[in-house]
């Protein structure tokens, strides 16, 4: 075996010794070489003996350098074990040339050299792909549950919880933490019970409803809470039978549905066709009464309480029809009653198909407007291409040039149906009072309320 500098007392190479498949040519590398010759007499290569001479064959060097016309992936070492297999031998040894045994201790050290590297980083590669796996399947196991049906309620509501894959969103956007949900529940509990005259839900997932859309502040949650009830005080006769089977005149118009599918943000999209209504067949408190079941059930999805909600209005066919029945009153009750004091985030609210009325019925909406609010509308007008930029075509009904057929309510119905008893039980909550129930208005006096205050509690929208 070739005994090393270190072995034979002599001082270690310089550093500037060849290495990989570096040519031995310059006068310092000779010397180093025949240096190192001098030091061993055998050397063990692939288990036979070898002795050296002071040649190499031709046909042997030009293997060694990958200089043949043989296969040129061929490792250095590769190489140089083919050339010492075409050496004669002599008596059982093989001649060895000196340039032929610095080839293969530079392809020892190359290849040590190619070992160490890999070993240091082949961890760190693992560790990275091991953590692209996991972000990997984490986006698709979060994919997977915003695409979960939007319009379907787990069966007695589910416990409230959202999914343990959007607990770290729900901490950075809402500041929700897992190990606190129990605690934060109570104290609002606590705060509800101490309410006088009021005799509200006390269930988990209610009020984690009102949790999420006030980012876990006890105070606005509770306040919400307040106005969720006053609001059905203060229109006790909209909520007075408010059930599915109630609205049998209303579902089959088709006037709004829940797509099954979110838009592109992940937000729960609910469409309503204002051409669909007809005024003959149902009033406009009808009208309000159907949305607010629907945003009652919606609301019962964890992940719509997190995501929020994008409302896409379709008014292809409003007219002045429609109009006459639009007054401040039911619009201020629209909005105040159904956005703000509802424990849902509006995240975006789009029109489409804009008649040249719709600048006149919005110039009625647009004062009760928070400025959040204002900031979160989209007029796409006939570009429909515009509106598909947020939500996707394939899921949007073809009345919005999508791929999903006639705008249809017949799924969401029918869930609504599903959950007719919790409904029953849902509208007997509120505040306790005794006087009778604010009298419905007539059409005339309706009409004639063009600027009239429905009371303190309205106030102008805020929705977080």
């Amino acid at each position: 075996m070739v005994e090393t500098r270190e072995e034979a007392g002599n001082p270690k190479v310089q550093q500037n010794q060849p290495t990989g498949d570096t040519k031995i040519t310059s006068q310092e590398e000779q010397g180093w070489k025949r240096e190192a010759l001098n030091q061993a007499q055998k050397e063990k290569v692939g288990g036979a003996t070898y002795e050296m001479e002071p040649t190499l064959s031709q046909t042997a060097t030009e293997r060694i350098r990958g200089t043949d016309e043989g296969p040129s992936s061929a490792s250095q070492a590769e190489r140089v074990v083919g050339a010492l297999d075409e050496l004669p031998a002599e008596g059982g040894m093989k001649k060895v040339p000196d340039e032929l045994l610095v080839e293969v201790s530079l392809a020892e050290r190359s290849e040590s050299t190619q070992d160490r590297t890999h070993s240091t980083q082949q961890p760190q590669e693992t560790h990275r792909t091991e953590e692209q796996k996991l972000l990997s399947e984490k986006d698709a196991a979060i994919a997977e549950i915003l695409m979960r049906d939007r319009r379907v309620v787990e069966e007695n509501g589910g416990n409230g919880s959202l999914p343990p894959e959007l607990a770290e969103e729900a901490e950075l956007d809402i500041h929700e933490k897992p190990e606190w949900i129990e605690r934060d529940v109570q104290a609002l509990r606590e705060m509800v019970e101490a309410e006088p005259g009021l005799n509200s839900r006390l269930d988990t997932p209610f009020l984690l409803s009102f949790l999420r859309a006030r980012k876990f502040d006890y105070d606005k949650a509770m306040s919400m809470i307040r106005s969720y009830y006053k609001a059905r005080q203060e229109n006790a006769e909209m909520y007075v039978n408010l059930l599915p089977s109630a609205l049998e005149q209303v579902w089959p118009l088709k006037m709004q549905t829940v797509l099954p599918t979110p838009d592109r943000l992940g937000r729960t999209v609910i469409v309503f066709r204002t051409g669909s209504w007809m005024p003959e067949v149902c009033g406009l408190d009808e009208v309000f009464r159907s949305q607010v079941l629907i945003l009652e059930h919606v609301v019962r999805v964890p992940v719509t309480q997190l995501r929020g909600v994008a409302a896409v209005v379709d008014c292809a066919g409003l007219s002045m029809t429609h109009a006459y029945y639009l007054t401040p009153t039911h619009i201020r009750r629209m909005i105040s009653v159904i956005q703000e004091v509802f424990p849902l985030r509006f995240k975006a609210l789009h029109f489409v198909n804009e008649p040249s009325i719709f600048d006149w019925v919005f110039s009625l909406i647009k004062p009760f407007l928070s400025e959040t609010i204002k900031g979160r509308l989209h007029f796409h007008g006939e570009d429909l291409n515009s509106l598909h930029q947020h939500i996707p075509a394939r899921d949007l009904p073809e009345e919005l040039g999508g791929g999903g057929g006639p705008l249809d309510n017949t799924c969401l119905v029918e869930n609504l149906r599903k959950h007719e008893e919790y409904f029953k039980d849902h509208f007997t909550y509120g505040f306790e009072t005794c006087e009778e129930p604010a009298r419905a208005a007539t059409m005339m006096e309706a009409v004639s309320d063009m600027g009239s205050l429905i009371g303190s509690y309205y106030r102008r929208m805020c929705i977080d």
